[in-house]
């Protein structure tokens, strides 16, 4: 074996394991293409998305049937519904018209979430400056979410 092949072994040794910036982006880029592959078609992921928006328009509809929209007079038919899926969906940027099953809710949250998947910038921090960034993390109030940005100064209300 010439020197050539026995320094490029031990590089390739000394290297096992240990962590690079090359790596972490070639199984960040790997990762975001499994979960994209994954999410396709996932009936356990569309079951779950389908229920748990089931379960928060369900929850909104019933406090919004016992508030002040059940008094309105000549209130549109639903208003409950259209204003519990509006909280949920329209919050998230889904436009009306509302899908009236949790199904078609759970399927465009899919969507959108690949959408999102394709479009993400993949960025990688070493474990050095990850611990740094969550040091300085931890010493931010949650009180002052502008206390980053200098020579902000927020408008007061009336």
């Amino acid at each position: 074996m010439g020197k050539a092949s026995r320094a490029k072994r031990e590089r390739s040794r000394d290297k096992a394991g240990q962590w690079t910036a090359a790596g972490a982006v070639r199984a960040a880029h790997r990762l975001r293409e499994q979960t994209q592959r994954y999410l396709t078609g996932n009936p356990w992921v569309q079951m779950t998305l389908a229920s748990n928006m089931n379960n928060v328009v369900t929850e909104l509809y019933t406090v919004l049937l016992n508030s002040d929209l059940a008094d309105m007079a000549d209130k549109p038919e639903d208003v409950e519904r259209d204003a519990a899926l509006s909280m949920t969906l329209g919050k998230q940027g889904h436009p009306p018209p509302w899908p009236r099953a949790a199904g078609e809710a759970a399927a465009w949250q899919i969507r959108q979430i690949q959408k999102l998947l394709r479009q993400a910038e993949v960025l990688v921090i070493s474990p050095a400056a990850h611990a740094a960034v969550m040091a300085a993390a931890a010493t931010l109030e949650p009180a002052s979410p502008f206390s980053v940005r200098p020579g902000y100064t927020p408008k007061q209300q009336p």
